[in-house]
């Protein structure tokens, strides 16, 4: 379970770039970055609004300005970084690609909504929508003998068959795995389902018709996991998330403007790593509100409008500083913490690398 633990020590082992070993800053990074979609001369301000933010973050993730060189054209961004440790290579390019929308949302617990999955699950049958899931394959297994493999064929026939046949009655279930235990009840969290990649789209067509918003309530938001499940070996599953929309105007409680600095928080070994972030005064204040208002209960942490963490609250924050764990990789940690330090600021359109080279300083 993931939760929101606030720190109560004064001094915390504080591993900025660390990957648990220490690597010889000795290699220059460069970066050819181009905008996912094509832009026109005009926007060239936009780049070099662009080259701004990723310059701010470079600096709050530990890189000095000498060491930075930033080179705008009409057509993309070239980034050199003089001395980098390779350990940090991945962090930088979460850096550059991520636009950076950070969001804090209050959650509907798994327990408010699965009976309304049911029902919705129920309609769906009434409105002929079997036609529309994807029909059940089963796994493809190695080469075994003539032998086995009719048997097979008997065992995955009377599978498929029971599948087909529940996909029939369960069109919704088909393709949201509703979060239960062995017992069938719901388990605690705001995830209230899991869906293979191919059917997300699916379950929001489904669930965004006139007929299903009619059953859920009016300020229910559904969010996916930027990452797959975590307990998912294949990687292939995504986490649905019930968001609660509890402001008038309809935004979150919190966003990125809302913390004044962060830092990724590990173990001696690099293991257990955290969020550690501190929130200035009008946060803090919020925070305290929002903290105490929600113990026993989910906020839903998101970035640029994925799931990144749904930490439990335990205990009520004041002071604005706090940790969040979630399943978070060290490269990970590092790039949201200078997302996070960055005073909200947004890329204003979205990047990718096209090019990407270390070389050992010469």
């Amino acid at each position: 379970m993931k939760n929101i633990v606030r720190s109560s020590f004064a001094a915390i082992l504080i591993l900025f770039i660390s990957a648990g070993c220490i690597r010889k800053e000795n290699y220059v990074l460069k970066i050819t970055i181009t905008p996912e979609n094509a832009i026109d001369a005009s926007q060239t301000q936009t780049l070099a609004d662009a080259s701004s933010v990723i310059r701010k973050r470079l600096n709050a993730f530990g890189i000095k300005d000498e060491k930075i060189e930033l080179n705008v054209s009409q057509e993309d961004i070239k980034l050199s970084v003089n001395g980098i440790d390779t350990g940090k290579v991945e962090a930088v390019k979460g850096i550059v690609t991520t636009i950076g929308n950070l969001e804090f949302w209050e959650t509907y617990e798994n327990t408010d909504i699965i009976g309304l999955l049911a029902e919705a699950n129920y309609k769906l049958k009434e409105l002929n929508t079997v036609d529309e899931v994807r029909p059940y394959k089963p796994p493809v297994t190695d080469s075994i003998s003539v032998i086995e493999q009719m048997l097979k064929e008997t065992v995955d026939s009377s599978a498929i068959k029971e599948r087909e046949k529940f996909n029939a009655e369960n069109p919704l279930f088909a393709i949201l795995y509703p979060q239960v235990n062995n017992s069938g009840e719901p388990m605690p969290s705001c995830l209230i389902g899991l869906s293979a990649a191919g059917d997300t789209a699916k379950v929001i067509k489904f669930l965004h018709t006139p007929e299903m918003r009619n059953l859920f309530p009016r300020n229910i938001l559904l969010m996916w996991s930027r990452t797959p499940y975590e307990y998912d070996e294949s990687g292939t599953l995504f986490e649905l998330h019930a968001i609660k929309i509890s402001t008038i105007s309809g935004q979150p409680v919190l966003n990125g403007k809302s913390i004044a600095s962060s830092k990724a928080v590990t173990n001696r070994s690099g293991l257990n790593v955290r969020l550690n972030f501190q929130m200035n005064t009008e946060g803090s204040r919020i925070w305290s509100r929002i903290t105490r208002d929600n113990i026993d209960r989910c906020i839903a942490v998101t970035l640029d409008g994925k799931v990144i963490t749904y930490p439990r609250v335990m205990n009520e924050i004041t002071g604005g500083e706090t940790e969040i764990t979630g399943d978070f990789s060290l490269a990970e940690a590092q790039y949201l913490a200078a997302i996070f330090s960055s005073g909200g600021e947004l890329l204003p359109l979205k990047l990718q690398i096209s090019d990407l080279q270390t070389e050992k300083k010469k």
